[in-house]
């Protein structure tokens, strides 16, 4: 049987990958290993050599992207071999969890008329919902219900904070059966649902596939989980492919501990490890290693390089004082390069703050650069814009429709009964709050506070103004009241106010930095419209972004404790995120095929900062 050409080309661990009978099997596969290609021989494997109807197997993979891609390469690989005639009739079914799982529920009868909810949709049902308790709902109060939504539904568990989730949850599921729609979650949701209580549908799901195959295992979550159970046929056909040392969406709700309840639910598992890497080089592969092997909660594996002795790797670690000296070096390298050599590059960022950060300094020297994530510029972020609006007001604007903002940033009872002129005159005001009908004497002195605070902020820099406007007049206790149940600050905003603070610094006045700020936007803009049209430079993305891609070179920067493991204020360091983080250190690393540039920031004698911990995990000479 190994003398078939469907063997030619793999290595004996994706051999017995390939030939693997019935049963459950779970193929542990190492970056660069050969999965995709192990996948389709085993699909050509089990029609050709083992006579499965081919419309008895199911492939599945997390996006539509990678089920397409999977088809075409299963096609590719199918016309350069030669088979002989047999009973493999129909066709593959490739395709994602929520494509799957929606052809069933569209067929149950009671929801055949739904349809999926549009984002628009979406979001006016959560602020109804929202509206119900609160009076002024932010967008980033409707973007975190639903996500905690999503979270639930996906996962049955409510995040830390969020115990009054139950309620809402029941109002919007209400919601959209009382107008016969679905979300994107309800195609998982709703099937799991009419599984457990039609045993008649069931057993047809269980019946309709022999084999099923799931690529990148390790991004499971609990009921994707519970559903593959639940269709999967008594003889356990459950052919899964990943690697645990790449389970890097905890926060979406994926499991990563998958792999280990796979193994106690599937008693006789047979575990095939491919442990080559074709990408990275041995340098690179033996830093990786050294890295992801003091995580603990993993399946053990000793992955090798394949890449010949002859390529040369380097991984290079390099300080910088500070950010902008760093980015300074950076751009003096990509200055020399041609677009065909950038495109073989990647930047990786920890944080979309930092990347936004760099992109606009590639701007300003016109590299070209690709971005693979749509991502909002943060000049456009209410909290930059609302900063804006202090610094304005500190220089003399007397717009009425700033300072109603303003008042509404400080809680101070003003509304648009009291501010009817169109600019604001602090003497009238004042005389207008203090007279019989108003009777708010306090307000005065808190305006007269107000009038005091401004006159110091127009004399302030932009980084020391900044903090002055969070902690002196306030703008923090709004943020915190605005964040709800969160004792903290929400990731998002802290990240918005370190990279606000990064950007501002070095400015001695508010005037320049806003020319700065005008200008950066405009370059950036005109230079994400060029790089549209051109589709060539360096990539910037996120190490999240990364995952699945592959360059000759890779830069990973700002790698500092704080940002890489990133660590939030006030959060308990458990070893359950130092191992996530720590997984998706090793993700960035293992993109690079040949060479690495570890970038991070060692601050100045007075203000010292710390590298990254897992610096020191490499095991670099």
């Amino acid at each position: 049987m190994l003398n078939s050409p469907l063997f030619e080309g793999l290595n004996e661990a994706q051999c017995e990958a390939v030939k693997h009978g019935e049963g459950p099997a779970l193929v542990v596969a190492g970056p660069g290993s050969g999965k995709t290609l192990t996948i389709i021989r085993r699909l050509l494997y089990l029609i050709y050599e083992r006579n499965v109807p081919a419309d008895k197997i199911l492939v599945i993979t997390y996006t539509k992207e990678a089920a397409l891609s999977m088809q075409q390469k299963f096609y590719e690989q199918k016309n350069q071999f030669v088979f002989q005639q047999n009973n493999n009739q129909g066709y593959v079914s490739f395709g994602t969890f929520h494509s799957y799982f929606y052809h069933i529920i569209k067929n149950i009868k009671k929801y055949s008329e739904y349809q999926l909810i549009t984002p628009q949709e979406k979001f006016r049902l959560a602020t109804m919902i929202l509206q119900e308790t609160s009076e002024e709902v932010s967008n980033f109060e409707i973007r975190r219900f639903l996500e905690q939504v999503s979270f639930y539904k996906n996962t049955g568990k409510i995040k830390e904070g969020e115990n009054d989730l139950k309620e809402g949850f029941h109002k919007y599921h209400k919601l959209l059966q009382q107008y016969k729609r679905m979300d994107f979650d309800d195609m998982l949701y709703l099937c799991k649902k009419e599984l457990k209580i039609d045993n008649k549908l069931l057993i047809k799901c269980r019946e309709r596939y022999e084999y099923i195959l799931i690529d990148e295992y390790q991004d499971i979550n609990p009921i994707q989980y519970e559903l593959i159970h639940m269709i999967t046929s008594d003889k356990q056909n459950l052919f899964v492919v990943g690697d645990d040392d790449q389970a890097i969406y905890g926060f979406r709700g994926s499991e990563g501990k998958c792999f280990q309840k796979f193994l106690n639910d599937y008693k006789n598992t047979r575990i095939v490890q491919l442990n080559v890497n074709y990408r990275c080089a041995d340098s690179v592969v033996r830093a990786s290693q050294n890295l992801i092997s003091k995580n603990k909660e993993r399946l053990e594996k000793k992955i090798i390089s394949g890449v010949s002795a002859k390529i040369n790797g380097e991984v290079y670690l390099i300080g910088s004082v500070n950010s902008q000296e760093m980015y300074n070096n950076l751009i003096r390298e990509f200055v020399d390069k041609d677009k065909e050599n950038l495109c073989k590059e990647a930047v990786l960022f920890r944080t979309n703050a930092s990347l936004q950060s760099f992109a606009n300094a590639l701007a300003a020297k016109q590299i070209p650069y690709i971005l693979r994530e749509k991502i909002q510029s943060y000049y456009e972020h209410f909290i930059v814009c609302d900063i804006l609006d202090f610094f304005s007001a500190s220089l003399g604007c007397k717009d009425r429709a700033l300072y109603l903002r303003i008042f509404h940033k400080l809680r101070l009872p003003i509304g648009r009964e009291v501010l009817t002129e169109k600019s604001i005159d602090f003497k009238l005001l004042k005389s207008r709050l203090g007279n019989s009908i108003y009777d708010k004497e306090d307000i005065v002195e808190q305006i007269e506070k107000l009038e005091r605070q401004l006159q110091w902020l127009s004399k302030l820099r932009p980084k020391l103004g900044i903090t002055y406007i969070l902690y002196a007049m306030g703008y923090e206790k709004y943020l915190n009241v605005k964040a709800g149940n969160h004792a903290m600050l929400p990731d998002e905003w802290r990240e918005v106010l370190e990279w606000l603070q990064e950007d501002v610094d070095g400015y001695s006045d508010f005037i320049s930095w806003k020319q700065h700020m005008e200008c950066g936007q405009e370059v950036m803009c005109k230079h994400i419209n060029q790089n549209k049209e051109n589709s060539k430079g360096i990539h910037l993305m996120t190490m999240h972004a990364a995952k699945g891609l592959e360059f000759n070179k890779v830069y990973i920067l700002n790698l500092n404790d704080g940002v890489i493991p990133k660590l939030k204020k006030g959060e308990m360091v458990t070893e359950e995120l130092i191992e996530e983080e720590r997984r998706l250190f090793y993700v960035a690393i293992t993109r690079a095929k040949t060479k690495i540039e570890l970038h991070y920031v060692t601050g100045t004698k007075e203000n010292p900062r710390l590298i990254s911990r897992f610096l020191e995990e490499l095991g670099l000479s």
